[in-house]
């Protein structure tokens, strides 16, 4: 997981972009779910974008992340999006039945 964490704002008000790095799982879950939770937190953030181009891996953890990250972000009102994420995750969601649980964009 890659700390890079940059605030933008769009017209569609401010966000926050979380870039993570070659995977998701047991090894990073915790940090980053500590990390995220006070985007979650902020009334200032509209918009949370998770930048998954660069992930190739994740396992049972990461995609409890992710459905964890959904979730709060729909409980607290707020847009999670999904940045490019490889064909790996758009199977692992796909076989899941999670493809269209989240917002995917690659724009």
């Amino acid at each position: 997981m890659q700390d890079n964490c940059n605030n933008a704002f769009s017209n569609t008000g401010p966000r926050v972009v979380q870039k993570f790095g070659e995977k998701i799982d047991l090894s990073n879950t915790d940090a980053v779910t500590e990390q995220c939770s006070r985007y979650f937190k902020d009334d200032k953030i509209q918009t949370i974008v998770f930048d998954l181009e660069n992930v190739r891996y994740c396992d049972s953890y990461g995609l409890k992340f992710l459905i964890y990250s959904q979730r709060k972000a729909i409980a607290e009102k707020k847009q999670l999006l999904l940045y490019r994420p490889d064909t790996i995750l758009l199977d692992m969601f796909s076989a899941t039945r999670l493809l269209n649980f989240f917002t995917i964009v690659e724009e």
